[in-house]
Parts: C-alpha cells; sequence; structure tokens
C-alpha cells in the first residue's frame, strides 16, 4: 500500500478553507478514484503559529500506479479546484505504508 501526502506548508497570510477542503475537494478526489482509492486522512495542525505545516492531506492506494490510473485523468480539473481553497503551493510525496490499523494493546496470552 502506498500513501500519496499533500503537505500544505504553514505560510504568513496564507489562506485555507478547510471546510471546502473537506467537502468539497477530497470527496472529488474520492468519487473520481473510485475503488482504487484505499481511504483518505485529512489533518490540522492543532497550532498554526508553530506548525510547519498548516495541513497533510493523505489519500491511500495499493500501489502507485493504481493512484495514476485512478487520478491522471483528472488532473487538470483537481489542480484547477486548488485555487478554490488555498493559495498555498503544496509538498507532494509517496510514502510505502508499512503497518495501517488500528490501536492494539498488548495482551498477555495465557
Amino acid at each position: 500500500m502506498v500513501a500519496m501526502k499533500i503537505f500544505y506548508p504553514n505560510a504568513e497570510n496564507s489562506r485555507f478553507d478547510m471546510d471546502y477542503y473537506m467537502n468539497h475537494h477530497m470527496k472529488m478526489v474520492e468519487e473520481l478514484a473510485g475503488s482504487l482509492c484505499k481511504g483518505v486522512a485529512i489533518e490540522g495542525a492543532m497550532s498554526e503559529s508553530d506548525s510547519p505545516y498548516r495541513v497533510i492531506g493523505t489519500e491511500y492506494f495499493e500501489t502507485v500506479e493504481d493512484y495514476h490510473k485512478a487520478l491522471d485523468p483528472h488532473r487538470d480539473m483537481l489542480r484547477k479546484d486548488i485555487s478554490n481553497f488555498t493559495d498555498i503551493l503544496p509538498v507532494i510525496q509517496f510514502f510505502e505504508v508499512k503497518r495501517k490499523g488500528g490501536c492494539y494493546a498488548e495482551k498477555e496470552i495465557g
């Protein structure tokens, strides 16, 4: 599994409409990607004043090829939509997911 992360740096006097990002842009990504998208996560800085990133968006796919298959045909439309929620230039990076799942606690088996 891979995670495509979009980092939005915390730039002074920048604009980011979290409501639009969550309720329009990322929903559009999910709809366009269909079943190839295995999930999304949106994280907002708890304190913008001392955080290097204001927002981090993550899209999960089985492979990088699945990401490209799902979203490359819609790249221009998705890029044009960015100006509707931010003026921040994002940093994009793919990661290999090493572990994904819920929280767990070790239990003694006996």
